[in-house]
């Protein structure tokens, strides 16, 4: 039973990170989430970006990110996360789950709306964990936020582009 709290953990830890990777950022059709809202204007100074796309997250990004479980656990996460600029990610981490170091790869889909927000979906081992994330994409491209968007698991994190 541990055992299966642990990878579950690594699961929800790597998806989060897969997530930080900027991971799958598109909102969900009719909804503005508290990200969205947050993000979706410019803070005063600032210059307004030319739009966002799946091209924006382009490359190597290192990331971390720490999450609690509903069933009392937490874990923090560093990794890689690496973008094609065309929907695809793939992530190598290392998750310290209560103590327990564990290294996992990951690899998944994102898409990248033109405000600059979006969604990310990483799949850690075949029928481990399916993770998303819901983000937004500052610094014109060159730092991710987000969030979990899994009820169970209360995950944010950042990455930033090498």
């Amino acid at each position: 039973m541990n055992r299966t709290i642990t990878w579950l953990s690594v699961v929800l830890l790597v998806v989060s990170l897969a997530v930080v990777g900027g991971i799958s950022l598109q909102a969900r059709p009719g909804s503005q989430g508290v990200v969205s809202q947050a993000y979706a204007g410019d803070p005063p100074g600032h210059h307004a970006h030319h739009g966002c796309g799946n091209k924006t997250l382009k490359g190597a990004y290192g990331g971390s990110f720490s999450s609690s479980t509903l069933l009392g656990g937490t874990t923090v996460v560093v990794g890689l996360l690496t973008f094609d600029g065309k929907g695809g990610v793939t992530a190598a981490l290392t998750a310290n789950l209560n103590g327990t170091v564990l290294k996992q790869g990951a690899v998944g889909g994102y898409d990248v709306n033109p405000d600059c927000t979006g969604s990310l979906t990483l799949d850690v081992g075949p029928g481990v964990l399916e993770f998303k994330a819901d983000g937004v994409i500052v610094n014109d491209g060159d730092e991710l936020l987000f969030i979990s968007t899994i009820p169970a698991l209360v995950t944010s994190g950042v990455a930033k582009r090498l």
